[in-house]
């Protein structure tokens, strides 16, 4: 008997495993933001990729283009391509590429703290 088709057959398998469809598995940057008590609604639509350290909770979140827009009835919002910072329980810190305009003023958000159903943005100064 030939070890021909056992060896194509091991690495069909092999194949599959690495393959794209073994990474549909891995959350969405939004089910991340769920999983640290956070509502996906605090990342604009089109994360196209995202990293995270889980030792240190450092993050990058990648976006196909820079997006701005505003939310109806208050603050004009600016994420650029590339934002990132820490994520832990409730907790977003050292946050950088995210920018709210407050009167004539682009201010950095550089915290986020969730306390039960409300969230606190800290900001600085660009």
């Amino acid at each position: 008997m030939s070890r021909l088709p056992i060896l194509i057959a091991a690495c069909l398998f092999l194949y599959h495993l690495h393959s794209p469809l073994a990474v549909a598995d891995s959350p969405t940057a939004y089910s991340l933001l769920q999983s640290y008590n956070f509502p996906v609604g605090i990342l604009p639509k089109g994360v196209v990729a995202y990293d995270l350290d889980t030792t240190t909770g450092k993050f990058h979140a990648y976006f196909k283009d820079s997006c701005s827009f505003s939310l109806v009835g208050s603050y004009q919002l600016n994420y650029k391509s590339t934002i990132s910072g820490y994520i832990s329980e409730n907790k977003l810190t050292k946050l950088s590429g995210i920018k709210v305009k407050v009167l004539f003023l682009w201010l950095n958000i550089v915290e986020v703290i969730r306390n039960g159903d409300d969230m606190e943005f800290s900001v600085g100064i660009t």
